[in-house]
């Protein structure tokens, strides 16, 4: 049962996929008004940071380490210009 955990957080760290859907829901800019983008967007902004560019996290199965893992966000940003 112990192995099977480590073997599973082994499994993530080194082929992992995060599919964040939606992720134009919190997207919030100075030059961008959005009534979507507020305080608790920019919470979950600064929480999902350190996940995506590399850490390690604690879970109930033990610590995950996300620097190999691949984050992949989509979202319509329909009112956010380049």
């Amino acid at each position: 049962n112990v192995d099977l955990k480590k073997e599973a957080i082994s499994s993530v760290e080194e082929s992992g996929i995060v599919f964040i859907d939606e992720i134009d829901k919190i997207c919030s800019s100075r030059d961008f008004s959005s009534k979507s983008a507020d305080a608790s967007a920019e919470g979950v902004q600064r929480d999902l940071l350190p996940l995506v560019e590399g850490t390690t996290i604690s879970t109930k199965y033990g610590n995950v380490n996300t620097d190999y893992i691949l984050f992949i966000a989509s979202g319509a940003f329909h009112s956010v210009k380049p």
